[in-house]
Formats: C-alpha cells, structure tokens, sequence
C-alpha cells in the first residue's frame, strides 16, 4: 500500500507545472543552439531518481546504524 501511495504521488509530482516548464524551457534552448534534444526528459527523470534513491539509502543506512547501535547497548557492550 504505502509503495503504491507512493509510486502515485511521484506520478502526480512529475507532471508538475515547473517541471514541464523546465523540461520545455531546456528542450527549446537546445533546439535553438542546434542541437537535438532527444534525451531531455530521460535524463531529468534520471536526476530526479538517483535524488530518491539516494534519500532512500541514505534513510536505511541510518536505520540500520541506529538498530545496530541500540542493540550493542541492550547487549551490555558485548
């Protein structure tokens, strides 16, 4: 449940008005340099993911050290 409620909201989230426009804003620059703005939206997409997967690790990573730690202190250091 929380996956999906959470997969949902990225959705909602990507179509967000700034992110078009910025989307947009990069594409049309491009465009106008010349060049062929293929992969915009893919690497947007891909900065905005390594974003939450970094947030994620970095989230279990703590989780994980704190269990550890009160753990080592209910065992009495040994």
């Amino acid at each position: 449940g929380t996956a999906l409620l959470a997969y949902s909201l990225g959705l909602r989230h990507a179509v967000d008005a700034d992110h078009i426009a910025a989307i947009d804003n990069v594409t049309r620059k491009l465009m106008q340099d010349g060049q062929r703005p293929i992969a915009v939206g893919l690497w947007f997409a891909i900065g905005h993911s390594a974003i939450v997967l970094i947030a994620a690790t970095t989230v279990a990573l703590a989780a994980s050290t704190l269990s550890d730690l009160e753990a080592f202190g209910q065992s009495g250091g040994t």
